[in-house]
């Protein structure tokens, strides 16, 4: 017999034809060259076999095929060009495949309920209850396909060209996927109710998709360094997702369709950017960003949603619209070039809030419906610091029922304000303290007030209302000062206070 057929090409047919025995075992030890190895275990009434395949030394290729229940199959491959594939059918099967080395290539297939698959590739990691040890793999790929319920997929994988696929049908599927170094790839796609998913990479060309179709549906994502990208899709109520992600090119983009919805969403350093939309009601969405090109922008359909942003530092920019009633909007922006836009449409009963501190700040809120709120701040007191502000600007543009709308600012710079409301009970409120101040405020129609306080040379402030029982109260301390106010028609009054340097003001009711 030729030694090297012995040793390098196995095959065990534990059935080839008629009726299997439960219990069944079969294994395949391979060392040396042009490895290759195939396990067939096939009953239609025997459960509980076992087939176990270890190969050393190049060309590995590996097959294991089972069907039954309560099968187990284990592979292991050290060494170069290695592929290795199990397929499982029936329930509480497990497959386990460990490779360490070179061209690597693991699929592993399941259907029915139960069933687990581990694949690793092998630098090992783990975490859970330990493992680590970040080593070999190479031109990796992992993919796993699941059918059925109760089914479970971890892939680990450690150095060079990464990418691990996973699809699992049915529910109560969890999926884990974690990949160390190099070009990582990963996509997971479950396309019904109560699945998991987490997928987990660090280092150099990070890239991840999930998508989840289905209620009550849970997605995580972690991303650590250079060229991340996050792309999920939930569709579906109940679901939750969370992506953070590191250093260097961030980009993370959401859609989330279905009720009860919510999102994190958490970016670090470098090229930030994150886009979200959320259709449905009672949804969540918050986003956080730090470091360098930050941007944003959230669009929300439905009611009695909740978006909220906070940016840090460089280049902020936020944009949130939303839709229909009782939507919350929350905005928070430090340093360098920020801006903010705020629009919430029909927007019965919805607020929004916007916190700006630090250089080029420009704030826009468009609001329309009943019972809105908008607020616009600039500036703030950072302790050794003191004030913060810069070339401020803010725009409250609000139509109909019972509105407010406050801007205001704290030492900061080249400051503008302007709020125009129309229709119905508003409030309108400007605070100015420092510099090139300019306020303007403009009301048509009902129990309209409206009151700017400016502190702090080149002063301007214009109040216009026109209608019912408007009132408007304007104060100005410091250098070159203007105020006017006009009113016209129902029981205006109208109060004006200036302090210092060339003061002019004019009252017409």
């Amino acid at each position: 017999m030729n030694k090297l057929s012995s040793i390098s090409t196995a095959v065990a047919l534990a059935l080839t034809a008629g009726q299997a025995f439960a219990g069944d075992s079969a294994t395949q030890t391979q060392y040396g060259t042009a490895n290759n190895a195939t396990i067939d275990q096939v009953t239609y009434s025997g459960d509980a076999r076992s087939a176990s395949q270890y190969q050393n030394g190049s060309e590995n290729k590996a097959t294991i095929t089972q069907q039954g229940l309560s099968q187990s199959a284990s592979q292991s491959q050290s060494g170069s060009k290695n592929v290795a594939n199990t397929f499982q059918t029936g329930s509480k099967n497990s497959s386990s495949q460990i490779t360490s080395g070179s061209n690597n290539n693991q699929n592993t297939i399941q259907h029915g309920t139960e069933n687990k698959s581990t694949q690793r590739s092998d630098g090992l990691v783990k975490f859970g209850t330990r493992y680590y040890s970040y080593g070999p793999s190479t031109n990796s790929v992992a993919s796993t396909y699941q059918s059925g319920t109760a089914n479970s997929s971890e892939t680990y994988q450690s150095g060079d060209n990464n990418r691990a696929y996973t699809t699992q049908y049915g529910v109560n599927n969890n999926s884990t996927v974690k990949q160390i170094g190099r070009s990582n790839y990963a996509s997971v796609y479950q396309p019904t109710s109560v699945n998991t998913s987490n997928v987990y990479q660090t280092g150099l060309a990070n890239r991840s998709s999930t998508q989840q179709f289905g209620t009550r549906n849970n997605s995580g994502v972690s991303q650590h360094g250079t060229g991340n990208v996050s792309t999920s899709l939930q569709y579906g109520s109940y679901s939750n997702a969370n992506v953070y992600q590191g250093g260097r090119g961030n980009n993370s983009y959401f859609r989330q369709y279905g009720m009860v919805n919510s999102l994190g969403v958490s970016q670090n350093g470098n090229y930030n950017g994150s886009s979200v939309l959320q259709s449905g009601n009672n949804l969540t969405a918050n986003i956080r960003q730090s470091g360098t090109g930050n941007g944003s922008a959230l669009t929300q359909y439905g009611s009695r949603n909740s978006a909220s942003v906070n940016q840090s530092g460089s280049y902020n920019s936020s944009s949130i619209g939303q839709s229909y009633s009782y939507n919350n909007a929350s905005v928070i922006q430090r340093g360098a070039s920020n801006r903010s836009n705020v629009n919430q449409y029909s927007a019965a009963s919805s607020s929004a809030t916007v916190d700006q501190s630090g250089n080029a700040n420009v704030s826009d809120i468009y609001q329309r419906g009943t019972g809105n709120q908008a607020s616009a701040q600039v500036g703030y007191y950072g302790g050794a610091y003191g004030y913060v502000g810069n070339n401020n600007n803010s725009d409250i543009d609000q139509v109909g029922n019972g509105n407010a709308a406050s801007t205001l600012v704290y030492y900061g710079d080249r400051n503008k304000a302007k709020i125009e409301q129309t229709g119905n009970g508003n409030r309108a409120s400007a605070t100015q303290s420092g510099n090139d101040n300019e306020a303007t405020i403009l009301q048509t129609g009902n129990s309209n007030q409206a009151y700017a306080y400016q502190g702090g040379s080149g002063n301007d402030s214009t109040i216009t209302q026109t209608g019912d029982a408007n009132r408007a109260y304007t104060t100005q301390y410091g250098t070159a000062n203007v105020a006017t106010v006009s009113q016209t028609q129902s029981g205006d009054y109208a109060s004006v206070y200036q302090s210092g340097a060339a003061n002019i003001a004019s009252i017409m009711q």
